[in-house]
């Protein structure tokens, strides 16, 4: 993979990530609430899927795995 690929694929997953601990936070602090609502969870539970799919994706990348184009491909 270059090096503007991999770039790409960790500005995705920090992207992804930050709102996926943001999302978390709020469904931590949304259980403590008196009337408690359960897209929270849901919302933070999808966006934590997405990133871990997000860096299995990119990890196999790196290793060369499926959908990895060879180095003069370009």
């Amino acid at each position: 993979m270059d090096q503007r690929r991999d770039l790409l694929w960790q500005t995705a997953i920090g992207f992804v990530g930050f709102f996926a601990f943001l999302a978390l936070a709020q469904a931590v602090i949304n259980v403590f609430s008196p009337n408690p609502a359960v897209w929270p969870g849901i919302l933070a539970g999808l966006l934590v899927l997405a990133t871990w799919l997000l860096v299995r994706r990119w990890r196999s990348l790196r290793r060369g795995g499926a959908g990895a184009r060879p180095p003069h491909a370009r």
